[in-house]
């Protein structure tokens, strides 16, 4: 009856312990979606609002402008609403205007609600249900041209939700594996306690029990490590893309007739582009007579302090030009990290691009290594 008490209790231990554990890691990793969900709403919001300061007209977005946006940065919908006697769209993506066709009432009271409007700002990030289809959104009230808008942005949660269910399940599967390993050892150390001649099949648990500690160790590990990856990536790509929106649109195509001029410009905006997704550098390199050379970049107060300030069509540095040269023969994506460049060690992104008059061109991004981990 007294090792019936102890095996209860330690059971019961057990599971609270290894309960406990696995709920702080399943909460972290629903913390850490939440704030990839925000980041990617907050980007599209700020890639439209400095898309307004460089345009510095309204009336020159369009329903094709948002479409391209909503592809580049990977989100549902975008739309401007006015806010003057009552609220109205003054722009909407295509998608949203062909729902808002089909179902006006559905859509007008969800999204033209002041009430709701008002508390989705505070709120930030919001879900959104409209014909049984759910959205995370995100509010900001703007000024453009003197008047109030609400400028929004959706997304669609059906991809996090699979996440989710994929990480509920990894973390059950481990909790019952663990579980099970745990309570087969403590029974086994209890029945040792009884019979001695159970030594050599405790020795066997006490094995099995430290060689699948090492084998979850490795796989959180693993694990772990792909989604600090997979978190920085997912940053970087979207920053990256977020620069076709900040610039000019005939920028690089402009470069010898007014680049020098506007370059020095720019550096204030895309320092103010930079600290607002929370990245490093922002940049791009374009192609001239088989060299490749900085465009436009943000800085740094460490660039005056150590000397690194970017000038005018610098050539690009030793350590990031063979990767542009492959991205460029290759035509493709790189995402890696940079080791020993005069401004330190990074995780960079390398997006092949064209130009209007289909000038080969970069978007770049940088964030510290140091950070990552």
């Amino acid at each position: 009856m007294k090792f019936q008490f102890e095996f209860l209790i330690l059971y019961l231990l057990e599971f609270l312990f290894l309960g406990y554990t696995f709920l702080i890691f399943f909460q972290k990793e629903k913390y850490s979606l939440q704030g990839e969900i925000y980041f990617r709403l907050h980007t599209a919001i700020q890639s439209f609002l400095f898309s307004n300061q460089k345009e510095n007209q309204l009336n020159q977005l369009d329903s094709e402008f948002l479409d391209k946006l909503c592809s580049d940065l990977s989100v549902e919908n975008l739309y401007i609403i006015l806010t003057k006697d009552k609220l109205s769209f003054d722009l909407l993506n295509s998608s949203l205007k062909k729902s808002l066709e089909d179902n006006p009432k559905e859509i007008q009271d969800e999204y033209l609600s002041l009430e709701k409007n008002q508390k989705y700002i505070q709120d930030k990030v919001f879900t959104r249900i409209i014909l049984d289809r759910e959205y995370y959104s995100h509010l900001i009230l703007a000024n453009i041209e003197e008047e109030k808008y609400f400028l929004g942005v959706d997304l669609k949660s059906s991809e996090y939700l699979v996440k989710m269910q994929t990480f509920r399940k990894i973390y059950v599967g481990l909790f019952i594996f663990s579980y099970v390993t745990l309570t087969l050892f403590t029974y086994q150390f209890l029945q040792y306690k009884l019979r001695k001649r159970a030594i050599l099949l405790w020795i066997l648990e006490f094995v099995f029990l430290v060689l699948a500690s090492v084998a979850t160790c490795y796989f959180l590990f693993q694990y772990w490590q792909s989604k600090i990856y997979e978190k920085y990536n997912s940053k970087l790509y979207v920053a990256a893309k977020s620069l076709n929106y900040v610039l000019p649109l005939d920028y690089h195509d402009k470069l010898e007739e007014k680049g020098e001029e506007i370059f020095y410009e720019l550096k204030s905006l895309l320092s103010k582009f930079a600290e607002f997704l929370d990245v490093y550098y922002a940049y791009t390199i374009v192609h001239k007579n088989g060299k490749f050379f900085y465009s436009a970049t943000n800085e740094t107060e460490a660039d005056f302090e150590n000397s690194t300030v970017s000038q005018f069509l610098d050539e690009i540095d030793e350590v990031s030009l063979p990767i542009v040269e492959k991205s460029y023969w290759e035509n493709k994506t790189f995402i890696l990290n940079q080791r020993g460049t005069i401004w330190g060690d990074f995780r960079s992104i390398f997006i092949p691009q064209k130009s209007i008059r289909k000038q080969d061109l970069y978007s770049c991004c940088r964030h510290s290594l140091i950070e990552n981990y």
